[in-house]
């Protein structure tokens, strides 16, 4: 077994032993204990998930920020993506995300045209066979993530979503910008 009685994973014992033996050393310390386990649960559990979505695409020769923008393709109102706005959601430069585009048109997944509502923006679109491809691995990277999430209820699912949800927002706001 890998995990606490009180289902902690093994691997995070080692993180929290560290944050409590920090919390002791800064006995008038301006963080409270819970606020840095939550961020470290939460970035342990980021890592975690993208490592489980990288195990399923690879083998199709994508990484996390090709799959992202064939997703947010897939997942666009209009079928077209502006690569400005992508940059800004996958947190990639501009130079990289050209790369990226540069590459899945090789591949024959996405393809660039003019924008439909401005002429002089470029705004790249999946192709029939960018579009089988997300069809193909949406239900390879959601067989584990249906796994890993049986531990909860749905209602505790609804739960922690919203409860996310309002961490995310807290993260928002302190940042002051729109970090999704």
């Amino acid at each position: 077994m890998n995990q606490l009685s009180d289902g902690t994973p093994k691997g995070f014992c080692a993180i929290e032993e560290g944050i409590e033996r920090i919390t002791r050393k800064l006995k008038s310390s301006t963080h409270s204990r819970e606020d840095v386990v939550l961020m470290r649960l939460v970035t342990s559990m980021a890592r975690h998930y993208e490592e489980l979505v990288n195990r399923t695409i690879r083998p199709q020769h994508l990484n996390a920020v090709m799959f992202k923008t064939l997703l947010m393709a897939f997942g666009s109102p209009t079928n077209e993506l502006n690569p400005s706005r992508l940059s800004e959601v996958t947190g990639e430069s501009r130079a990289n995300m050209t790369r990226i585009c540069d590459e899945l048109c090789q591949r024959g997944l996405i393809e660039r045209h003019a924008g439909q509502t401005d002429r002089r923006r470029i705004a790249i679109s999946l192709t029939a066979t960018g579009e089988r491809m997300v069809q193909k691995m949406l239900p390879l990277i959601g067989e584990p993530l249906q796994r890993v999430h049986a531990r909860f209820s749905a209602a505790e699912k609804r739960q922690l979503e919203m409860l996310l949800k309002r961490q995310l927002a807290g993260l928002e706001t302190v940042l002051g910008k729109d970090v999704s």
